[in-house]
């Protein structure tokens, strides 16, 4: 069905396959019987933190392009994802790539 509506464009590549989907959906352009294999949560349960742009179709919202050594000298420090930041931000988020990147130490 995507290739139909966008041509072999439409899916070559992970990044285009996925954003003409969703096209799809949000277009209202999908066959009804196919509705039962679609899940849509109520509420926000996954992010994403990009820290390295590993692909150049989609421009997914970015903190900073980190380094893999500054990654593992956080790693080293015993730091991770200040899940209390993300849990009082995840509102404001409006897709599961999220330009945010929040640090604790471990405790």
């Amino acid at each position: 069905m995507i290739e139909k509506e966008y041509g072999r464009e439409g899916i070559s590549h992970p990044n285009k396959l996925e954003v003409c989907g969703g096209r799809l959906f949000s277009q209202r352009k999908h066959p009804k019987h196919q509705l039962k294999y679609c899940l849509c949560l109520s509420k926000p349960v996954l992010s994403v933190v990009t820290v390295n742009r590993v692909q150049d179709v989609c421009t997914n919202p970015i903190f900073d392009e980190i380094d893999v050594e500054t990654l593992d000298k956080y790693f080293w420090d015993e730091r991770q994802f200040d899940l209390n930041h993300y849990q009082q931000k995840c509102k404001q988020f409006n897709s599961v790539h999220i330009g945010d990147f929040v640090l604790s130490k471990q405790k």
